[in-house]
C-alpha cells in the first residue's frame, strides 16, 4: 500500500513549503510560488486517486460498477 508514504510525503512537503513561501512572497518570486503550489496540487490529486482505488478494492464485487 503506497497511500501512507505518499500522505506523509505530502504533509512534510506542505510544512517545508510553508517555510519557503514567506521568503518567496516577500521577494515576489512568482515562478517558485507557482511550482510549489503545482506540486502540492499534484500530490493531493494523486492521493485522491489512490484513496478512490483503495475504496474500490474494499467494495464487494456486486457493488462495483
Amino acid at each position: 500500500m503506497w497511500y501512507q508514504p505518499h500522505h506523509s510525503s505530502s504533509c512534510w512537503h506542505s510544512l517545508y513549503c510553508w517555510q519557503l513561501l514567506q521568503c518567496r512572497v516577500e521577494s515576489a518570486d512568482v515562478v517558485s510560488i507557482t511550482a510549489l503550489f503545482f506540486l502540492l496540487v499534484l500530490m493531493a490529486a494523486t492521493q485522491d486517486i489512490a484513496v478512490d482505488g483503495w475504496a474500490l478494492t474494499l467494495l464487494a464485487r456486486n457493488n462495483v460498477g
